[in-house]
């Protein structure tokens, strides 16, 4: 699926699987999602409104996308473009009680991945290697970047003076060497 390479970011910012969100109690999340397919409509009113069709690496799902987020995302919405959806659950009570999913937000994928986060903390073991990081954090840009080191008892921080360039691809790179225990953002 092409939300597989992903997980991690997903992880970190705490992005469900769409069967998760049905399953837990939670009324909102973040859900990512691969367009299917997606079928315009117009309502009763004559406003836009569509039918859309994801998928993420569980299930796929329909959602409804209406009047102001389909025509402020009509450009991105294509098949095959993944988004981070901001959903949440109504709850209508009668003989049967059914829940209706609500999508307040839809973010085009490619925009979480190539953002710039603003402050990152990176743990370590012991037995980093400064010259790799060194390269792998060599570009200019906006984000802080801290280092703990944990030692036995103690633990050291560190603040890099300069800003640097911290996206996906940096993520990435930096989470793969074997003395990176954990990346916060």
């Amino acid at each position: 699926h092409p939300l597989n390479q992903y997980k991690e970011l997903f992880s970190q910012l705490k992005i469900k699987s769409y069967k998760e969100f049905l399953e837990k109690d939670t009324r909102e999340a973040l859900i990512a999602g691969t367009i299917m397919s997606i079928q315009e409509k117009k309502s009763s009113k004559g406003n836009p409104f569509a039918i859309v069709k994801f998928s993420d690496n569980r299930s796929e799902f329909e959602l409804f996308l209406f009047s102001d987020l389909l025509t402020t995302n009509r450009e991105k919405l294509k098949e095959s473009n993944s988004f981070v959806l901001t959903l949440q659950k109504d709850k209508f009570l009668g003989e049967n009680t059914q829940q209706r999913v609500n999508v307040r937000k839809i973010l085009d994928l490619s925009e979480i991945i190539n953002k710039s986060y603003e402050h990152v903390s990176i743990e370590l073991s012991r037995d980093y290697n400064i010259e790799e990081l060194k390269e792998a954090l060599k570009e200019s840009g906006n984000t802080k970047i801290n280092f703990i080191v944990r030692d036995k008892d103690k633990s050291f921080a560190f603040e890099l003076e300069k800003t640097r360039k911290f996206d996906f691809t940096t993520f990435n790179d930096v989470k793969n060497k074997e003395y990176v225990k954990k990346i916060s953002f």
